[in-house]
């Protein structure tokens, strides 16, 4: 819980790797991961409040930059619109659907189901980098 309160306190892994000695910052992103998901949903809802004001922020100062056609200010808009629907599991029923589709389709040609979500995840990402 300690890593989790000092990440909500705007904290880096880094810099909670170091004041709670972890060996690298790897150690503390995990014990932030397992506060998230085994803390109280009153934690989680505090953490995901706190970051969606962050990256809100984030957003409305570089929205007008990425309208502008600043490559670097539309990345960070991209990014801190994934995070958003991540943390809000806007994402979740995609995922499902697709699981739907593949296991029809896998029936239907005798493919591999994971397979084929895992291609069609890849071409997603293709297609939102590109």
């Amino acid at each position: 819980m300690q890593a989790l309160e000092l990440r909500m306190a705007g904290r880096n892994y880094q810099e909670i790797a170091d004041a709670l000695g972890y060996g690298d910052r790897s150690g503390a992103y995990r014990a932030v991961k397992t506060a998230l998901e085994h803390g109280s949903r009153e934690t989680v809802e505090h953490h995901r409040r706190i970051n969606t004001r962050r990256i809100n922020k984030i957003l409305s100062d570089f929205w007008p930059r990425m309208l502008n056609g600043d490559q670097v200010a539309a990345k960070l808009c991209y990014q801190g619109i994934s995070i958003l629907r991540a943390m809000h599991g806007l994402d979740a029923p995609i995922r499902v659907v697709m699981q739907e589709e593949a296991n029809r389709l896998a029936a239907e040609l005798g493919l591999d189901p994971e397979a084929i979500v895992k291609e069609a995840e890849a071409i997603i990402r293709r297609g939102a980098a590109g």
